[in-house]
């Protein structure tokens, strides 16, 4: 079902469930060792397009199934997506942005995406907001890496339906980047930067290795054929990897904004949302990025808590102009 969605937005917004104002100073710190030059010409008649807003609204269509999975109560899912595009757009070959929600692993639903929409497809891009597997419980870290692994096979899924149907989306296939929120970083951090089984198992023990082997291992068994890789790029908003070591030289370029004061996802080290799970937020992630020289922004929000979407108003446009450099 395709809705215009300018009114739903407007709603939203006056109803105070996005804030996207903020008295909080922002600081940020960029390193891009790895430049390069951007000589594809981008198609747009005015030059502007992917830069800054050249559509006046956008279009998403809702609940668009892409795979089937069983859950944690051991029973069959369908998981969704709602797809964001400029209204009115000619272009076959466009950007498209795939977001996963937070929620802990354990709530939050895809219609968190809408945020996106307004700013990234009005200057251009698609946006793919998914749905993905929860865990039934925060009782463990066992619990939670296992449903880590299967959020992440799912983001996977919806990538590969997506490059399967590049020409009915209208998108460019390789022109991906993956991004979240909180859990949803989570899923987009470790989808981009765990290139085997043994980085993890060196990182969580031999169960988690065993578990992620036996669901597909890098690819994931979340269904839709082809490959989930490469993405273009990662982008994390208050999210975390179990260990940045996990980044390692020429992986895809990562874009981060978080708050020093998050007491749900340490900005540099610490237990995750009471999960049990120690992981190093993005001032080790970008400190790492730095080391092995991956191209990288990191925005920090000083004394900013975990709520980054609402305390920082301009990570959207900085997040739009790191995507450009990238292309």
């Amino acid at each position: 079902m395709k809705i215009n969605v300018t009114f739903l937005w407007l709603f939203l917004a006056l109803s105070g469930l996005m804030n996207c104002s903020s008295d909080n100073e922002i600081a940020a710190e960029e390193a891009t060792p790895n430049s390069s030059e951007n000589t594809e010409e981008i198609a747009n008649p005015n030059g502007e397009r992917y830069i800054s807003e050249v559509f006046d609204d956008y279009t998403v269509t809702t609940d668009i199934e892409f795979a089937t999975v069983v859950n944690a109560d051991n029973e069959e899912e369908t998981l969704r997506l709602d797809f964001y595009e400029p209204e009115g757009d000619i272009e076959t070959a466009r950007p498209l942005i795939v977001f996963a929600h937070g929620g802990g692993l354990i709530r939050g639903d895809k219609e968190e995406g809408v945020f996106l929409a307004p700013l990234f497809c009005k200057s251009g891009y698609t946006v793919a907001s998914i749905n993905y597997r929860l865990a039934n419980s925060q009782a463990n870290s066992a619990v939670m890496l296992t449903g880590l692994i299967d959020a992440v096979n799912d983001m996977k899924a919806a990538v590969r339906f997506l490059k399967e149907r590049k020409d009915e989306f209208r998108i460019d296939s390789n022109q991906i980047t993956i991004g979240g929120t909180s859990a949803g970083a989570f899923l987009a951090l470790h989808y981009g930067y765990v290139e085997s089984g043994q980085e993890l198992a060196e990182i969580a023990g031999m169960p988690i290795l065993t578990y992620f082997n036996e669901n597909g291992g890098l690819e994931g068994n979340s269904g839709n054929s082809g490959s989930a890789f490469p993405v273009k790029a990662v982008f994390n908003f208050a999210g975390a990897l179990a260990n940045s070591s996990l980044l390692d030289e020429n992986e895809a370029p990562i874009f981060s904004a978080h708050g020093t004061a998050d007491d749900t996802v340490p900005y540099e080290r610490g237990e995750a949302d009471e999960s049990g799970i120690q992981t190093e937020g993005s001032k080790l992630i970008h400190d790492r990025a730095n080391e092995v020289g991956v191209t990288n922004k990191l925005i920090t929000i000083p004394n900013g808590s975990h709520n980054v979407v609402g305390e920082c108003s301009n990570c959207l446009e900085e997040l739009r102009a790191f995507l450009f450099e990238q292309q």
